[in-house]
Order: structure tokens, then C-alpha cells, then sequence
């Protein structure tokens, strides 16, 4: 999948509504012999709040944990290669102009 301006902002919806706050997983509940996670965010200093607690797998919740506790620094890292790539592309269109010019 192409990441389009329209996905990202789709994404920047999401984590808009999604709870506030770092991320944790953790054990709560085994159910005939299933483990399974609860994610949870810490919306004040001492205040957590459940998120779900259906994710089966551990390796699944860390993902989901890992990838909205980063998600901020990943979107700033989309917008400065964003911006890198926007000045270049202005580079070379001067450069393109003023090679036109002396030839």
C-alpha cells in the first residue's frame, strides 16, 4: 500500500480519538488456558485506563502498544522527509531553469 496524503490523514483521525497518553500491556485474564492482554494508557499520573482486553497475543499487543506510543514521532519523521523532499524537488527545478538559461 502507497501512503497517500489521505491515509495519513485517516491515520491522524484514528490516534485523534484514540486514548491519550503511553501505552502499556499488560497479563490480566486466562481463560482455559489462554492468556490474554490488556492494553492500557495512563490518562493521569495515577489514573489508568483500560483500552481492551481481548488481544490474544502477547507479540500482537506489543505492536499495537509500540506502534501508538510512536506514532507521534513517526508522523513528525513523515512531515520532515515530507518537507526534504518538497525543497529538493524546488532545488531542482531552479537548477533545471537555470541550466536552460546557459545552454
Amino acid at each position: 500500500m502507497t501512503m497517500t496524503a489521505k491515509r495519513l490523514a485517516e491515520l491522524d483521525a484514528v490516534m485523534a480519538k484514540a486514548t491519550l497518553g503511553h501505552w502499556h500491556v499488560f497479563q490480566c485474564v486466562q481463560l482455559e488456558g489462554d492468556t490474554l492482554f490488556q492494553l492500557e494508557a495512563r490518562v493521569e499520573p495515577d489514573t489508568l485506563q483500560c483500552v481492551s482486553t481481548d488481544i490474544a497475543g502477547e507479540d500482537d499487543a506489543a505492536a499495537i502498544v509500540a506502534l501508538h506510543n510512536a506514532y507521534p514521532d513517526l508522523r513528525a519523521h513523515i512531515d520532515a522527509q515530507a518537507a526534504t523532499i518538497a525543497g529538493l524537488r524546488a532545488l531542482t527545478a531552479r537548477l533545471d531553469t537555470l541550466t536552460a538559461t546557459l545552454a
